[in-house]
């Protein structure tokens, strides 16, 4: 019995969204880079920080006995983030969130993401958009998350 469904989910995440998102440069955690472009960081809350939250859950247990199941519910954090390396404010506002709509897509499209123990993922995130503006031009911040149930 595997302890946790987070690394085959964060997995299949990353596959899908690589797939969903050809022109995005998509990373299980942190993608560090000096070049502009459009990404979306998996397991990943803030790349800010030097330690990051990757992915956090509960776990109950559903039944007792030799073939018990354990209940795993939790979130995974995403981050969308673009830098157009101009100040066209409205671009990078439309990359963070057409990242954030094709995540939503993934999960919406295949809620299990073809993991047998998984019930359900969502895109379930509040948001909070940010930018920043300077010489090398507009850089937009969107964290996500994905929030899931499994039974393992």
């Amino acid at each position: 019995m595997a302890v946790s469904v987070i690394p085959a989910l964060t997995s299949a995440l990353y596959e899908a969204t690589t797939d969903a998102l050809p022109d995005t440069n998509v990373s299980l955690g942190k993608n560090v880079t000096d070049d502009p472009g459009d990404y979306l960081m998996i397991g990943l809350d803030d790349p800010d920080e030097e330690w990051a939250s990757f992915a956090s859950a509960t776990r109950t247990w559903e039944t007792v006995g030799i073939d018990a199941d354990v209940r795993e519910e939790g979130d995974i954090p995403c981050f969308a983030f673009s830098w157009n390396g101009d100040s066209d404010v409205a671009q990078a506002r439309d990359a963070v969130f057409g990242i954030a709509e094709a995540l939503g897509a993934v999960v919406r499209d295949n809620p299990n993401l073809g993991l047998i123990q998984v019930s359900w993922a969502l895109y379930a995130s509040d948001l909070d958009c940010q930018y920043a503006l300077d010489d090398d031009g507009v850089k937009m911040r969107l964290p996500l998350s994905i929030h899931f149930v499994a039974l393992i």
